[in-house]
């Protein structure tokens, strides 16, 4: 590492020795310089070789215009200089070439719409515009001028020598067309250096480079620089510049490299901004052409058999980088080839104290690290990062995949530190490591905080690669977040053959044991995770390893904050155990199913996080649906001809792959399916909903079962091999008793006698929906409609109907009337008998004495309100349709108890008004588990409760009775009070029959 502490800055050409051009419209003759009206007029006698020595061209003029490009060759000594910050303007692309030349001065000019395409010695078969360009020129000065609007590349610097300065300068909105494609590293939308033969010394300080564009398609290279060092011992420093919005396809900022036998270069950016470089990928189409690499493109691409490459370095100190966008490395990306390890010469890529935030990209949101395609095997560059990344993400927010991180490194290796190294609040891993080492250097605090990725929120190790801590460091995963696994670490390291012995050389995880680890917070699938690896064998403390007997990950300075190392180490599945015997797994075709196994892992805990589990048949006439080949959650879906055994087999994905098998015994289509034969493409059947008519049937494959609506009933005709309708709300497979014709018939519980129903034909339904031309009785599916067997049922229920139930509820209502009363008074039908009966039924209601109304009708509401329901039954209408019906009927009767008070004693009125609330609750609750289709626990307890509670009132109220019954004795008083009660009992049959009570009240007399 290396600081430039002193910037030296040339002294100005000095003009008073040698040639000065003026350019200035006035005409007076001076004795010490040559006038020119025009820059052009004074740049002719330059190109053709009149003055070729300490030639200064001064311009007094506030504009200038340039027609035409100039070819300045073989000059020792010119300048371009400006007074008053003179205007060129290129009416068309022009520009100046200086070719095999010295000392080149520029200073205070401002170019507009420059850019001419030269042919040059250098890039003899590729060329793009330039406004400046110098081939083989030694030392050049480029002090406070502005390229504006060029249509060229501002500065393209060929195989140039000695200092080259750059301080002060401005380039912004060139449009530079780039159109050849060529094995040529091209590109500098403001500067392009290339060195292929000669080196020099570049100092570019305190510019401004915004909004340059290449325009062409992926071989484009660096948006505002573009170097490329063929050669040894160049410098490139940069420092103190601003870089905004300039475009290009690889480095859309900035890209330097260093090529074949380079060697002993030295790069150092320091102090820089780059902001807000924003690279889409070209498009072909629909399909991605070329992919946008990096804001800063950082190549080594050496001759690997060279024995001279090597040595280059690139240092990034105390700068920050925001708000860029690429597809790979949206603040940097670093790639290298291989070299032969038999060179021991390295090269160098260092960054410190940096600061890189709300960068965004698919692959590497800040950083991206990879090796180049050539040799398999040899030395690698390996960066060293000292840097902050805050909130940096990634550009497909909505699939968040393990391959992106904020930092990902394929195959190339990574060190962090000295001192400290920061990633936190970003939405990608913090580190994605391919195949590659990420080493913690000594004494170095890293932090991973609030991080969220999808496998792995801090660091995620795939592909053998590994973490190697050194003494003394501080490693802290504090509140990252993991969609899947391995909320601070994720692991994908698995040897397949463990019959050799292991050694601590195959653990993804080395560490000093002065070294510490801090887990804080660290969730995975919205669960408690620091730690998931794929396997923990290679870990395993054991003989082979060394003599601690700690379980992997929970070793010595490793720290789980308000946690155990148990509670937040996982391993992917080690075995496969069944939890039900073969043969007793049972499965309709076409239904999904839960796979009945459970998965342990390497610390035989129950893996209870989702794997990706295969399902395939090998033995028996059936197949997996494609759809669900790879499993999540362990369901999975079979297609297979019924009675039938098939055996299945059941493993668990890459890297760690387990093996069980399982027996499925292929059952019949449940009731309400029928059985259909799946495509061509796949084997076996499937059971498939009947087409039945939408208020009797609703299929649910995902319960295994049909939802049939109140009144019917789906069943299973085992001749016909179809399916028919009976009365029955709910159905549950195997839950109705089959009989000899194929029907079901209902438990015996439900086989009362009742009048509605045996009146009620039902129609039947094929399996298919198809409506069959018999009827049978709605009560029992097994009694056809109209039968001799059906007849006399008949009958009986027409005479019940008759007799019992619809005149009872009628009497109730109308004998409390007066003008019943009188009628019946009349006709001497109101016998004693009449009257103890009617009392029985209407004794404890309202008898319209001290005004109230008379009450005694209401006794008929309740054998109405049953009528009422079984109605509602009938009516064969949804389940929830007809639960809110009877909700509010009985909100209804509430409301009526509540409005006509129909009971003599108050508490019979609340009373029942308590009953008919609780049975309200209840059947809410009943329907609110209808609708969800799902048992949940705290509504089922709820309804326990409801269901109780008029067992506790009476309780209450029984032992309450009993006390009084025991320890109280009635008192005359009370006994005259029911004499008094009883008189007001009969006080309005008196008053109309006076003379039936005449002895009576003589008597009381």
């Amino acid at each position: 590492m290396y600081h430039l502490v002193l910037l030296v800055f040339l002294a100005l050409a000095p003009y008073t020795h040698g040639v000065v051009l003026q350019v200035r419209r006035d005409q007076q003759n001076s004795s010490d310089a040559d006038i020119f009206t025009t820059l052009m007029d004074a740049l002719k006698p330059v190109e053709n070789g009149t003055y070729t020595e300490n030639v200064t061209i001064l311009l007094l003029e506030s504009i200038e215009n340039l027609t035409k490009s100039f070819e300045l060759k073989n000059l020792s000594g010119f300048s371009l200089i400006s007074e008053t910050k003179t205007y060129i303007q290129c009416l068309q692309p022009e520009g100046l070439y200086f070719l095999n030349s010295t000392d080149i001065y520029i200073d205070k000019i401002l170019l507009g719409k420059c850019g001419f395409n030269f042919t040059t010695i250098t890039l003899r078969l590729v060329s793009w515009p330039a406004v400046f360009l110098f081939e083989n020129v030694t030392n050049i000065t480029i002090l406070y001028v502005t390229f504006s609007e060029s249509k060229g590349t501002a500065l393209k610097l060929l195989d140039c020598a000695g200092t080259i300065q750059i301080n002060n300068t401005l380039f912004s909105e060139a449009q530079v067309p780039i159109t050849t494609e060529t094995d040529e590293l091209i590109g500098g939308g403001s500067i392009y250096i290339l060195q292929k033969k000669t080196s020099s010394d570049v100092v570019i300080f305190g510019c401004m480079l915004s909004s340059n564009r290449l325009i062409g398609e992926g071989y484009t290279r660096g948006g505002a620089i573009a170097v490329i060092y063929h050669t040894a011992y160049n410098s490139l420093y940069i420092a103190s510049l601003y870089l905004n919005g300039n475009h290009a396809m690889i480095g859309s900022c900035m890209y330097i490299a260093f090529v074949g036998d380079a060697n002993h270069n030295r790069v150092l950016l320091y102090n820089d901004k780059v902001y807000g470089h924003k690279c889409y990928n070209s498009t072909s189409g629909i399909n991605i052409k070329y992919k946008c690499i990096g804001s800063l493109n950082f190549q080594f691409l050496p001759n690997p058999q060279s024995p001279i490459a090597g040595h280059n370095s690139v240092t990034i100190d105390s700068n920050e980088i925001s708000k860029n966008v690429a597809f790979a490395g949206g603040a940097m990306s670093v790639s290298a080839k291989r070299q032969s390890t038999e060179i021991a010469l390295t090269n160098t890529f260092i960054m410190i104290n940096t600061l890189m935030q709300f960068n965004r990209a698919q692959v590497g949101s800040t950083i991206h690290l990879s090796d180049l395609p050539g040799q398999e095997s040899g030395y690698l560059l390996m960066p060293i990062l000292q840097l902050t990344i805050t909130n940096s993400f990634i550009t497909n927010k909505s699939n968040v995949t393990v391959g992106q991180g904020t930092i990902y490194s394929n195959k190339m290796s990574l060190q962090l530190g000295p001192s400290y190294a920061k990633i936190r609040d970003s939405m990608g891993t913090g580190i994605v490591m391919s195949g590659a080492q990420v080493t913690i250097l000594p004494d170095t605090i890293v932090t991973f905080k609030g991080n969220i990725g999808k496998l792995g929120g801090g660091l995620a190790l795939l592909n053998q690669a590994s973490l190697v801590v050194q003494g003394r460091s501080n490693v802290t995963f504090e509140g990252n977040s993991a969609n899947d696994k391995g909320g601070a670490i994720y692991i994908s390291n698995y040897f397949d053959n463990y019959a050799l012995p292991m050694t601590g050389v195959q653990c993804a995880v080395k560490y000093n044991e002065t070294s510490f680890f801090n887990f804080t917070g660290n969730m995975a699938d919205h669960k408690e995770n620091a730690i998931f690896s794929t396997s923990v064998l290679s870990c395993a403390e054991n003989e082979l390893v060394n003599s601690s007997t700690a379980p992997p990950f929970c070793w010595s300075n490793w720290y789980y904050e308000g946690s155990t190392c148990s509670r937040q180490v996982f391993t992917s599945p080690a075995t496969i155990q069944k939890t039900k015997p073969s043969l007793s797994i049972n499965v309709f075709p076409g239904f999904p199913f839960p796979l009945p196994i459970r998965l342990v892992d390497d610390y035989g805990k129950d893996i209870t996080s989702k794997f990706v589990v295969s399902a395939f048949v090998i033995e028996g006439n059936s197949s997996v649906d494609s759809s669900s080949q790879y499993i999540a959650g362990g369901n999975t879906t079979i297609y297979a001809v019924p009675d039938q055994i098939i055996t299945v087999a059941i493993e668990t994905s890459e890297p760690r792959v387990v093996y069980t098998e399982l027996k499925f015994n292929i059952q019949h289509c449940p009731p309400g399916y029928y059985t259909v034969s799946k495509e061509s493409n796949i084997k076996g059947m499937d059971c498939v909903c009947g087409k039945y008519p939408s208020n009797v049937v609703i299929c649910n494959k995902i319960i295994s079962s049909a939802k049939i609506m109140t009144g019917w009933c789906m069943t299973y005709d085992t001749e016909l091999g179809m399916g028919v309708v009976g009365p029955w709300q709910f159905f549950g497979h195997n839950k109705h008793q089959m009989e000899q014709d194929g029907y079901y018939k209902l438990p015996s519980t439900l086989q009362e006698l009742d009048e509605f129903f045996l009146l009620l034909p039902n129609t039947v339904y094929s399996a298919n929906g198809e409506v069959k031309g018999m009827k049978l009785l709605y009560m029992d599916a097994s009694v056809e409609y109209g039968s001799s067997k059906h007849i006399w049922l008949m009958m009986i229920s027409i005479i019940v109907l008759s007799l019992i139930v619809i005149p009872l509820p009628l009497i109730l209502l109308l004998y409390p009337l007066q003008v019943v009363q009188r009628c019946l008074h009349r006709t001497h039908l109101n016998h004693r008998a009449l009257r103890a009966f009617m009392d029985s039924f209407q004794g404890c209601y309202r008898i319209g004495t001290e005004k109230t109304r008379d009450a005694r009708s209401f006794s008929s509401v309740y054998f109405f309100l049953r009528i009422i329901v079984l109605a509602v039954l009938m009516s064969a209408m949804d389940s929830v349709v007809e639960g809110m019906l009877q909700v509010m009927t009985m909100i209804m009767v509430v409301c009526l108890i509540v409005t006509v008070q129909p009971y003599k004693k108050q508490w019979n009125n609340t009373l029942d008004v308590f009953i008919f609330c609780v049975l309200i609750l209840v059947k809410v609750t009943i329907l609110v588990q209808s609708v969800s289709h799902q048992l949940n626990k705290e509504f089922v307890a709820l309804g326990i409760i409801m269901i109780l509670l008029p067992l506790v009132y009476i309780s209450v109220y029984v032992g309450r009775r009993l006390f009084k019954k025991c320890y109280k004795k009635k008192s005359k008083i009370s006994g005259e009070n029911e004499d008094v009660d009883m008189f007001e009992v009969d006080f309005a049959d008196r008053v109309i029959n006076p003379r039936e009570y005449e002895p009576l009240l003589n008597k009381t007399d």
